[in-house]
């Protein structure tokens, strides 16, 4: 049996990014560019 393995999505409004966080490890793996626009 295979177990899933999710991610977080974070918005961060501050930096204007979307962030990519590893629950399993509590770190952001990424950011992405939000061009300027928050997701709020």
């Amino acid at each position: 049996m295979t177990s899933a393995r999710g991610l977080l999505l974070v918005a961060n409004k501050g930096d204007h990014t979307l962030g990519i966080v590893d629950p399993e490890s509590g770190r952001q793996i990424a950011a992405v560019d939000e061009g300027g626009i928050t997701g709020h």
